[in-house]
């Protein structure tokens, strides 16, 4: 028998699963509901013939996390099981003006951190493998090519599988779509402009000069984000040799530029509101009282470094068109994976990391991942 008509087990565990179960992450990344992930697993294994167990669950109150070991077990054809192993992280949500979570957050960050930790030990046998290996593409919510699709495939960015982006699936998969009578939207759609369609079609269109004209835009784009952040376009040339030599697609580079432009007015925010305080505290010091609340004010806001000192461990690249890092880090001996993506790749470029490097973390929580938001060396 051929492999199509008889698939074997990693590519009925790697098929494609309907458009509506693949979303966008508030990170940029695709990612598949742990509902259609343990729905694959019952499909090939049958509900009998998989199970998931929590080895280890580690609750964190000081840092509001919970890190859970899942294991997944399978049978195989000799009704043994064999094991996958995985962390899974969440942050807990504290509602404003609270200072810790609710009983019920703090269950619900579990109920996250088991669902990662399952999603994760089903990736490593195969479960969406080509989602963890970026051979998916992603229009990200803050361009115009992701306004253009919206009204030309009548999509609802409201909707939680189009709010942070749009999903565009590898061409290979149209065989397949076309087999089980689903509709997605495809690369080849993103090029063909609106064909009348969702799958496929002739658009009539001159696709090579769609193209071009596509490009010219984004290039403008590049230039006039560029000049926003240095203001001058000296350098841009170089800066955009550089950025293709290393791979990065114009999404990426306009990230690239966007997040510097944003840094660059949280500084001049900041650097205002410093001066603005500066300017009343200098005012309260002309009165004996304002100088008492001038140094109440100081010493109730001491510059705390919420950074978390941990252990580097492994790097794994991932991504091909859109590049991003999965990195393991040791704290206390308990491994925790962190996402790098955007600029922090190119910044842990530099760092030349070994393992065991001692290095101060900031994270944040997206969809129950650990996002990398700052990273410094300790000597």
């Amino acid at each position: 028998m051929t492999s199509k008509d008889s698939p074997s087990l990693f590519e009925r565990l790697n098929a494609p699963f309907p458009y509506e179960e693949y979303s966008v992450n508030h990170d940029g990344f695709v990612s598949v509901s742990p509902q259609a992930t343990s729905d694959r697993l019952n499909e090939v294994f049958g509900p009998e013939g998989w199970k998931l167990e929590v080895a280890e669950q580690i609750v964190d109150m000081n840092l509001f996390s919970v890190s859970i070991l899942g294991k997944i077990s399978i049978r195989d054809e000799r009704a043994e099981w064999i094991e996958k192993a995985q962390f899974g992280d969440s942050t807990m949500v504290i509602q404003r003006s609270k200072t810790e979570p609710t009983a019920q957050a703090i269950l619900d960050s579990k109920k996250k951190a088991l669902s990662d930790a399952m999603k994760k030990c089903a990736s490593l046998l195969g479960v969406a493998s080509d989602v963890y290996r970026g051979r998916f593409t992603v229009v990200r919510k803050d361009t115009v090519d992701y306004k253009r699709l919206l009204v030309e495939f009548k999509l609802n960015s409201n909707s939680k599988q189009f709010k942070e982006g749009i999903v565009l699936l590898p061409d290979h998969y149209q065989a397949y779509y076309l087999e089980k009578g689903w509709e997605g939207l495809f690369v080849s759609d993103f090029h063909k402009g609106n064909t009348g369609g969702i799958i496929g079609g002739s658009g009539g269109r001159n696709n090579r000069q769609t193209d071009l004209d596509r490009h010219d835009e984004a290039m403008a784009n590049l230039k006039s984000k560029y000049e926003a952040g240095n203001g001058t376009l000296n350098g841009f040339e170089d800066w955009l040799k550089k950025m293709q030599d290393k791979g990065h697609t114009c999404p990426q580079m306009d990230y690239i530029l966007q997040d510097a432009i944003n840094k660059k007015a949280e500084k001049s925010t900041t650097k205002h509101s410093g001066a603005t305080e500066q300017r009343t505290a200098n005012s309260n010091d002309s009165s004996p009282k304002g100088k008492t609340e001038g140094n109440n004010a100081s010493s109730q806001q001491p510059n705390e470094d919420t950074s978390l000192v941990m252990e580097f461990a492994e790097l794994h690249a991932e991504g091909e068109s859109d590049p991003y890092y999965r990195l393991t880090f040791k704290h206390k001996g308990i491994p925790t994976e962190i996402i790098a993506c955007g600029p922090l790749v190119t910044q842990i470029d530099n760092l030349d990391l070994k393992e065991g490097s001692k290095c101060k973390i900031l994270t944040r929580e997206a969809k129950g991942k650990n996002v990398l938001r700052q990273i410094k060396l300790v000597s």
